[in-house]
């Protein structure tokens, strides 16, 4: 945390690249056919979409703690689910199954950051029911 957010980003997203062009060196049908090849306005706005989310979300890791950056996630993992439920554009329907895995994942995250305080304060009143290693 002593360099500024900005060094990160781009120490993060060199390495990011270099790993990238490795993989389409190695992967080949990129080089051969094109790397935008097969590519639709869809595919450009999933583009743009995971480019602000991934800038976003480094930066914001950088700022918050990663606990806080969890509960963001999840809860876009909970936005993005109605989304593609919801839109007209989409044609995927509601299902009540993956509506609760959804929730067990976003839930889960809250219920662990709301029990952060819980057990500091239980292991505060353990401390101060020990004198000398023996129980009161």
């Amino acid at each position: 945390k002593s360099e500024p957010i900005y060094m990160q980003l781009v120490q993060f997203k060199v390495v990011w690249f270099l790993v990238l062009a490795a993989l389409l060196f190695v992967e080949g049908s990129p080089m051969q056919n094109g790397v935008y090849h097969h590519w639709e306005g869809v595919t450009v706005a999933a583009l743009v979409s995971f480019t602000v989310k991934g800038w976003s979300t480094m930066y914001l890791l950088a700022i918050l703690d990663s606990m806080l950056k969890n509960i963001g996630e999840a809860f876009s993992v909970l936005v993005i689910y109605f989304i593609s439920v919801f839109h007209a554009s989409f044609d995927d329907e509601y299902e009540n199954e993956t509506f609760i895995t959804v929730m067990v994942v976003f839930l889960s995250v809250v219920a662990y950051l709301a029990a952060k305080d819980v057990v500091a304060k239980a292991e505060q009143y353990d401390r101060s029911q020990l004198k000398g290693g023996v129980k009161v």
